[in-house]
C-alpha cells in the first residue's frame, strides 16, 4: 500500500510538472534555459520547472537583445525597464527610453537624461541630453552647453561647447566652441582650430569597411578631412 501511494504521488508530481504550460497562452524559448510566457497580453519569465521568476506583468520583454546587451528590455504602459535573464529586476519600468552602453544605462524621462549603473544607482544628475558612449566618452548637455562624461559618470571635458559630435575610432571629436567648429582629442587638446562655420560627418564605403570623414565649411568654402583631421 505504501509503495502504491509513493508511486501515485510521483506520477501526480510528474503530471503537474508537465501541465504548467497549460495555464499560459504562449510559452516561448529564450537563449537561456528559462522561458518567456504570455497570459492574455502580459508576459513574464519562468524557469524550466514552470516556476515564475518574474510576475507576468510586462507588456513586452525583449529576450533577443544584441550580443553586447546581457539584459532584457521590458515595458509596462509604454515605460521601459531592465531585468536580468534570471528574472531579477535591475531598473524598474518607469523611463521613456533606456540605452545600454559600455556597462551602464542612459535613461530618459520627461526630456531629461541620467546615467545609471547595473544596480540602479544614479551616476549623474539629470542633464538635458546624454549620448551613448564612443571610445569611452559620451557627450552630455547641461544648461545649454556640451561636455563629455566617462562611464563612471565623471565629467572628463567641461560643459563649455556649443555643440558636439561623438568621438571617432581615432579618438577625435568635432565640437563647436564660441560659434565655430574645431577638432579635439579625448584630453580636450585642439587638433583643428575653431574656425569652421559648419562640420558634418559622413562615411564612404570601401571594399572592407566604411571610412569616416568630415565636411567643413570655412568662409563659404567646402573642405574635407579624414577622421584624424588630415585635409584631403
Amino acid at each position: 500500500m505504501k509503495k502504491f501511494l509513493i508511486t501515485t504521488l510521483v506520477l501526480c508530481c510528474a503530471a503537474c510538472n508537465s501541465d504548467w504550460r497549460k495555464q499560459y497562452d504562449e510559452v516561448l524559448p529564450t537563449r537561456t534555459e528559462n522561458m518567456k510566457v504570455r497570459k492574455g497580453d502580459k508576459y513574464g519569465l519562468v524557469n524550466p520547472k514552470g516556476l515564475e521568476i518574474t510576475p507576468v506583468k510586462y507588456d513586452y520583454i525583449d529576450t533577443n537583445p544584441p550580443q553586447d546587451m546581457p539584459f532584457y528590455d521590458v515595458t509596462i504602459n509604454n515605460l521601459r525597464g531592465i531585468i536580468k535573464p534570471s528574472g531579477e529586476e535591475i531598473i524598474p519600468a518607469e523611463y521613456d527610453f533606456i540605452w545600454y552602453s559600455q556597462g551602464v544605462f542612459v535613461v530618459k524621462l520627461n526630456d531629461s537624461y541620467q546615467l545609471l549603473d547595473s544596480h540602479n544607482k544614479s551616476l549623474t544628475p539629470w542633464f538635458d541630453e546624454i549620448d551613448v558612449f564612443y571610445q569611452g566618452l559620451a557627450f552630455a548637455k547641461n544648461t545649454g552647453y556640451y561636455g563629455f562624461l566617462n562611464p563612471k559618470g565623471e565629467l572628463v571635458l567641461p560643459f563649455v561647447y556649443d555643440d558636439a559630435d561623438h568621438f571617432n575610432e581615432s579618438g577625435y571629436a568635432m565640437v563647436k566652441y564660441k560659434g565655430k567648429w574645431g577638432m579635439i582629442d579625448k584630453k580636450g587638446n585642439t587638433k583643428l582650430p575653431f574656425e569652421y562655420e559648419h562640420a558634418e560627418p559622413y562615411t564612404e564605403p570601401t571594399e572592407e569597411w566604411e571610412d569616416y570623414y568630415y565636411l567643413l565649411i570655412k568662409n563659404g568654402k567646402e573642405l574635407t578631412i579624414d577622421k584624424e583631421g588630415n585635409f584631403l
